[in-house]
Parts: C-alpha cells; sequence; structure tokens
C-alpha cells in the first residue's frame, strides 16, 4: 500500500529538514532552499493494524516538499494530486508563517476536491523550531490554531505555550 503526504508552510519554516529527519534520519544543519518540489520516500510498518500471528502490514508513504514562494503556486496542481495526509509546518520564531496555515490549508483541499470530490487530506499540526522558544513569536493564549478563531486553553505545566495551542485545536 502507498499514500501521498504532502508538507506545507510557509518558507523557512523547515519543511525540507522536517521530510529529511523522517525519511532519511538525517539532521540538516543548515538552510537549504527547495526549488520547485522534492519527493523522498520512507517505508513505515502498521503493526497495530496486523492480525494475529500475521506479519505487520507496510505502507510506502511518499512526503513531498514545495518551495513556498509564490513563483512555484503554478505546481500546485501536481504537488497536491492524490495527497491523502498533509503536515502543516510553522515556525515558533515567525507568526506569519503559523498565520498563513489556514490559506495554504484551504488551497490545498480545494486543489485536492477539484481532482477528486470525495477526497481528504488528513492534516497533522507541526510546530517546528522549538529548540528556539526564546525567540518563538507565538504566545498563548494569543495563538489559536489555523482551523478555529478560539482561543486556545492554557498551557499545561512543563509543556510549551505554543505545543498547548496546537493541541487544542
Amino acid at each position: 500500500m502507498a499514500a501521498k503526504c504532502v508538507v506545507v508552510g510557509a518558507s523557512q519554516v523547515g519543511k525540507t529538514a522536517i521530510v529529511r529527519l523522517l525519511c532519511e534520519g538525517k539532521a540538516t544543519p543548515r538552510y537549504q532552499r527547495t526549488v520547485g518540489i522534492s519527493a523522498a520516500h520512507k517505508e513505515i510498518e502498521l503493526p497495530d493494524r496486523a492480525p494475529a500471528e500475521q506479519p505487520a502490514p507496510r505502507v510506502q508513504l511518499h512526503v513531498w516538499d514545495k518551495a513556498a514562494e509564490s513563483n512555484f503556486a503554478t505546481l500546485d496542481e501536481a504537488f497536491f494530486s492524490g495527497a491523502r495526509a498533509g503536515v502543516l509546518v510553522f515556525s515558533s520564531t515567525d507568526r506569519r508563517s503559523f498565520d498563513a496555515l489556514r490559506s495554504l490549508k484551504r488551497t490545498a483541499e480545494k486543489t485536492v476536491s477539484l481532482q477528486d470530490a470525495d477526497a481528504t487530506i488528513t492534516w497533522v499540526l507541526l510546530q517546528h523550531k522549538v529548540d528556539q522558544l526564546d525567540e518563538r513569536a507565538l504566545r498563548a493564549p494569543s495563538a489559536a490554531t489555523p482551523a478555529t478563531t478560539e482561543p486556545p486553553a492554557s498551557p499545561s505545566r512543563g509543556q510549551a505555550p505554543d505545543a498547548a495551542a496546537a493541541a487544542a485545536g
């Protein structure tokens, strides 16, 4: 079985670094600009889906990353075609990257539904650069998830304020 996952977010939020870490197990020490579209593959085992005494099913995950600059918007149809999973990425240090997610999600869902009216994308919200929380641009309770306009709940003890905002949506 195969599944296509698209990684979307503003420029310089770390989409390529996330894809590389997931698929290759390697961290990217320096910023690498994506030009156009890149794709990587990862085989994932689903042990909780296996019948007793059977090997766990495997999924070939095709992870697609696209440059966020507007001059690459012409690639949207090819990029989102067939996607059934998506990762919405924002940076802890860039409020605009968080604010842009609603529009990016809407564009993806519109493109996919034009190709197949019954198709949907299952989304995950990912806050990147949490190691730079001292420079964070989002603070609870002002941060609301891109899917809602309601303020998030107060963070739990030991949890970063932005992680609580992402979890609230």
